[in-house]
């Protein structure tokens, strides 16, 4: 025994104390007998086991099978599908499992909201067409764009696959999944040189019209349960304020102090959800005008819904308020498209009214616009914006974010303020719904101080420097217009030293601040002869806003819902 350590001695009946309190059972042997427990439910007979199972759904039963081992290798078995099938035929409505889907795997597509890619979860949406539910970051790699995919030459090898596969739908995109393509190849490469295409391609026609009619009873399935839930829940909120309502009314004295302010916020929040499917109905209806009129020389303009439902003097606000009919169809409804067509015109025509009035008033020189000609529209005519101290011009001001309150560092306390200002309850709905603010001359960010413009002109020193530059190019400055010089599309050069020559389009010289305009030369042929190769994307003005989120789709319904970086919206439009 080595010196300083003592052995302890072993514990006997003798050294134990007649009063000791037993140890306390482990939590893992605890948990493992409660365990055990549960799975002698297997060891009852077949027929008592199987009237158990027979009461729950495949969402439950597919719970069960994940709870252990022994479970899992008991209902996981393939006799045990009789079971899975009794369960599914508990769900009401609930369609035949698809063949190329087991019977687990068809209740944890749809009884399980996790994501069939990373297992991420909380994924409620179920894309039929894929049998699977996917994430936001797994939707991209997985749900790919038919036009995006096919057009490259690099995929040519799957083209004749494009056929056979389900396409769906996502984010304005048709798309097709690619796990499924992949498999179709491999099943055609396994099948080796002695395999028929015409035979094989077939057999692939044949299941893919099942899967059609598959997926459109899952879509009607999924879409009456929705409604069902959606009644069910309705019924719960009408009982519960029924509930609160009749107890109140028994404490008289007390309810006779809260009474309308009760009734008053109910009947409130019951209009507001009425307003809310109202308004996202009508926001489906702009977006089928806008996409057929896509050809409109101004659609890029276009207002958002928010600017079209706050309009004052529209026919259908009474309706989308509660007062009248709602939805409208048939030939109703493509009157109404008429009507939206024309207040969409009626909205830009009043904008540009505003701005041509703010513009001459902005100018203390009185002589400086003619009065036969739209101050808007000249080339002259640059503003600034307040916020982001911007050049821009007309009709591109009407889709600038800062009259939007978008480019303030406080977005959602401007959309805030925005809200509480309005007093009507149908204004405050559609701002809560869409989440932006209507288009204003009035800045955002001045609104709880002191309101004043969201843009001012060009200084005069500015505006005279212009002129000459106009008078430099040959072009009379009171009756150019930007698109005058659009089909001129010139070129400019500027020396920067004795070997660097920069050269930019007109709309950057024209809205440069940094540098004096008479330093860059029109057309110059001592310079643009080397550089007429230069490509228009990559001049300096689109440099500076490449990386930044400002970009806008006009195919979308509502370009003011989502933005993206330049090229974002180029692989967006790409993939439509």
């Amino acid at each position: 025994m080595t010196s300083g350590t003592r052995k302890r001695p072993e514990a006997t009946d003798e050294n134990v104390s007649p009063h000791a309190v037993p140890a306390a059972p482990q939590r893992k042997v605890a948990l493992r007998n409660k365990r055990a427990s549960l799975e002698r439910i297997f060891d009852v007979p077949l027929e008592i086991e199987q009237e158990i199972f027979g009461y729950i759904d495949p969402g439950t039963l597919l719970n069960l099978a994940r709870l252990s081992k022994s479970f899992r290798a008991r209902l996981m078995k393939r006799t045990m599908v009789w079971l899975w099938k009794r369960c599914r035929q508990n769900v009401e409505g609930l369609p035949e499992c698809p063949s190329h889907l087991s019977e687990p795997a068809y209740a944890d597509l749809v009884f399980s909201k996790h994501c069939h890619g990373c297992n991420k979860s909380g994924v409620s949406k179920i894309i039929w067409e894929a049998s699977a539910r996917y994430c936001d970051n797994c939707l991209g790699p997985n749900l790919v764009g038919v036009g995006l995919f096919f057009d490259d030459p690099a995929n040519e090898m799957y083209s004749d696959f494009e056929e056979l596969l389900l396409k769906v739908k996502i984010n304005a995109r048709c798309s097709f999944h690619m796990p499924e393509l992949l498999k179709l190849h491999s099943a055609w490469v396994a099948l080796g040189d002695g395999g028929s295409w015409s035979e094989f391609a077939a057999s692939q026609r044949e299941a893919l019209e099942m899967k059609r009619a598959h997926v459109k009873a899952c879509d009607e399935w999924k879409r009456s349960t929705d409604s069902a839930r959606a009644e069910q829940l309705r019924n719960i909120r009408d009982q519960r304020f029924s509930f609160i309502r009749d107890r109140l009314l028994e404490l008289d004295y007390r309810w006779s102090r809260i009474r309308t302010q009760i009734l008053s916020f109910m009947g409130g929040q019951i209009r507001q959800q009425g307003i809310m499917t109202r308004i996202e109905g009508f926001a489906d209806l702009l977006g089928e005008v806008r996409a057929e009129n896509m050809r409109d020389l101004n659609i890029r303009w276009w207002p958002g819904t928010v600017d079209i439902l706050l309009m004052q003097g529209t026919s259908y606000r009474d309706r989308l308020s509660g007062q009248g009919p709602w939805p409208v169809v048939g030939d109703a409804r493509q009157q109404l498209k008429t009507e939206i067509r024309q207040d969409v015109r009626r909205w830009f025509d009043e904008k540009k009214a505003e701005l041509e009035a703010m513009v001459r008033n902005m100018n203390d020189d009185p002589c400086l616009f003619p009065t036969m000609t739209q101050a808007v529209d000249l080339a002259i005519c640059t503003l600034v914006c307040q916020t982001c101290s911007f050049a821009i011009r007309f009709p591109e001001v009407l889709v600038h974010e800062c009259l939007r309150g978008y480019r303030q560092r406080a977005r959602d306390e401007v959309l805030r303020f925005e809200i509480q200002r309005r007093e009507d309850l149908f204004e405050q709905t559609v701002l809560k719904t869409f989440a932006y603010c209507p288009w204003s001359l009035v800045n955002y960010s001045k609104r709880d101080v002191s309101p004043g413009p969201a843009v001012v002109l060009v200084s005069p020193p500015g505006i005279d420097e212009r002129l000459e530059w106009f008078v430099l190019c040959s072009k009379d400055p009171y009756r150019t217009t930007w698109c005058d010089l659009d089909k001129r599309n010139l070129l400019f050069c500027r020396r920067d030293s004795e070997t660097s020559v920069k050269v930019a389009g007109w709309r950057f010289v024209i809205t440069d601040n940094r540098s004096e305009m008479r330093d860059w030369k029109p057309d110059d042929p001592l310079y643009i002869s080397d550089v007429k190769k230069y490509l228009k994307e990559e001049e300096p003005e689109l440099r500076t806003c490449r990386d930044q989120k400002i970009w806008l789709c006009a195919r979308c319904a509502d370009q003011w819902m989502t933005s993206f970086d330049y090229a974002g919206v180029k692989r967006h439009v790409r993939e439509m």
